[in-house]
């Protein structure tokens, strides 16, 4: 299909077109010849059309759609989606928020399931955390929805009295060179890192104060359930699924409910850091408990047996 993600001379991708009548017939040909119990659509975006299509061809499996969340701003999308979703067997969705959000645009809420995202038993605490100093981190695409510039904003408003701190970015995107820019004008220690290995990933949060998760909409993001897996607490916006994954009684995070909050917290966090390390360990007995891949499989192929019956 490379041909079709991106084509030669318009340099952009076309997969969103292709993909019905390049993979409904695909499906097609795969359900006449070997059969199936369950046709799975990750993407209700990209291959939403294409399934829903299939089935019109003759598929006879139930379809189960995966919805991260939808991206509101973008109406086009949003409307494709719970178009495909409304179609679906079955919806799967990572937070109890956004099963709310597919609820409100028409999706049958008896069909929606919830399945919290898991991580890998890799992300654990590491033997020995090392103190570097005020080292606050966070993770992602350097993007509008990740809100890089109002967290950078927030660093540079904690007082002077909570000693240095050094913000570190892990991701790469369109607003970096705006992100550095920022940084330099508010005289934020800002290191930005576009590429990395998971191991290094892991070397940053072991010796990380606190992780800072600005955005206010995702579905459930595995960046903060890593940290906290590490035992490294979070600070992250009252808002989306935060709740589901930090908890409101303020042991494994803190959920902030303005930039001005959000400032404080990190501050008391770089402040005391002992406590930043006990929180730590809240939250990666939380992940432990809750958040691990295999709950995650546990979840999913209880969904799937369900669709498939």
């Amino acid at each position: 299909l490379q041909r079709y993600i991106e084509h030669p001379r318009l340099r952009r991708g076309l997969r969103w077109w292709a993909m019905p009548w390049v993979m409904a017939p695909a499906i097609l040909r795969c359900w006449r010849r070997h059969g199936f119990d369950l046709l799975r659509c990750h993407s209700p975006l990209y291959l939403g059309p294409a399934c829903l299509l299939a089935q019109r061809l003759g598929v006879k499996a139930p379809l189960v759609v995966h919805v991260h969340h939808l991206d509101e701003d973008e109406r086009a999308r949003t409307r494709l989606e719970v178009a495909v979703a409304r179609r679906a067997s079955l919806v799967v969705t990572d937070s109890a928020w956004s099963k709310g959000r597919l609820v409100a645009h028409g999706v049958w809420p008896h069909r929606v399931r919830v399945v919290h995202c898991g991580v890998s038993p890799a992300y654990r605490p590491a033997a020995i955390r090392t103190w570097a100093g005020g080292v606050i981190v966070a993770v992602g695409p350097l993007i509008p929805r990740k809100r890089p510039l109002e967290l950078i904003r927030m660093v540079a408003a904690i007082p002077p009295t909570a000693g240095p701190r050094l913000l570190v970015w892990l991701g790469d995107g369109p607003l970096g060179p705006a992100a550095m820019e920022e940084a330099r004008r508010l005289g934020v220690s800002f290191a930005w890192l576009r590429t990395w290995s998971d191991e290094a990933k892991r070397a940053l949060f072991s010796v990380a104060t606190v992780f800072a998760h600005a955005a206010t909409v995702e579905g459930f993001p595995l960046a903060p359930l890593e940290a906290m897996g590490c035992g490294v607490p979070v600070v992250a916006f009252k808002a989306g699924p935060m709740p589901e994954m930090i908890g409101c009684g303020g042991e494994e995070g803190i959920l902030c409910h303005d930039a001005d909050i959000f400032s404080r917290a990190l501050a008391l966090r770089l402040v005391y850091p002992r406590e930043a390390e006990l929180m730590g360990w809240f939250a990666a007995k939380r992940v432990e408990e809750n958040f691990r891949i295999s709950h995650m499989v546990a979840g999913l192929r209880a969904v799937y047996a369900e669709a498939a019956r």
